[in-house]
């Protein structure tokens, strides 16, 4: 029987976290040349931030996914509301759930902090059509490209 499980990450969980963002990283720009190492720190400041929190997904006590949150603030939303940072689940264990519950959990924390909304930004598209498929299967409807722009050394 497969057991799975949702915790909540703590700092001791950067290694952890900073493989997953970079496993991630690496399958959307193949070329990025930031490291495992990097992610890794990167993952220890994030989870000392007061408005992000990570989630990871154990399958049978093995880590095969995790999501992480971001509370954001906006007239538009009404207040608080929520934004996936990141999210990933290992490719073998893709199309099995497993990001659906993950969507789910996040969907619940959103609902206990009287989020209105949750928002996702997803890769381009075609390439990306099955997560923008996933996305919306869960319910997330499409509100437009988002966009960023470096501040570092600008």
């Amino acid at each position: 029987m497969h057991t799975t499980a949702i915790r909540l990450c703590t700092v001791a969980d950067a290694p952890l976290v900073g493989e997953m963002v970079c496993a991630l990283i690496h399958e959307l720009n193949p070329e990025s040349p930031t490291t495992l190492a990097e992610f890794q720190l990167r993952a220890a400041k994030a989870l000392q931030h007061p408005h992000y929190a990570a989630y990871v997904l154990s399958l049978n006590d093995e880590a095969i996914g995790f999501i992480s949150l971001n509370e954001c603030c906006s007239t538009y939303a009404g207040g608080a509301f929520g934004e996936i940072a990141e999210f990933y689940v290992q490719p073998q264990h893709r199309s099995r759930q497993y990001g659906e519950e993950l969507i789910t959990h996040v969907k619940h924390i959103g609902k206990a902090k009287q989020w209105r909304v949750l928002e996702v930004g997803a890769p381009a598209f075609p390439r990306w059509s099955r997560t923008i498929a996933f996305y919306k299967n869960n319910g997330f409807k499409e509100i437009g490209p988002r966009l960023n722009v470096s501040l570092v050394d600008a």
